[in-house]
């Protein structure tokens, strides 16, 4: 039984292999009868936006937290002015107070 199951796989593998050629072959004509050298026109720049996009958005990221952690926390009794009392510590260790 696994010997007709390696064979069966084997014939299919085979076909396939024979079909992905033809098609590779199809597809390399229809490519050359478009008679098309290179990347479409104005492609460039909208590579260049997508990478500069790409870029901006972890940098956004970078000064949004620098801006909502704020460096002088420590200094304002291990809380930043401008984070809600609710907060404990916002962001940095602080011990939070316990009564009794």
């Amino acid at each position: 039984m696994a010997v007709a199951g390696a064979a069966a796989t084997v014939g299919l593998r085979a076909g396939a292999v024979v079909q992905h050629r033809r098609e590779a072959r199809e597809s390399a004509r229809n490519w050359a009868e478009l008679g098309h050298a290179g990347q479409p026109p104005g492609t460039a720049r909208a590579r260049t936006g997508v990478a500069v996009l790409i870029g901006l958005g972890p940098a956004a990221a970078v000064v949004a937290l620098v801006v909502v952690v704020e460096p002088g926390a420590e200094r304002a009794g291990g809380r930043s002015p401008s984070c809600p009392p609710r907060w404990s510590g916002c962001l940095s260790p602080s011990p939070s107070p316990t009564s009794g």
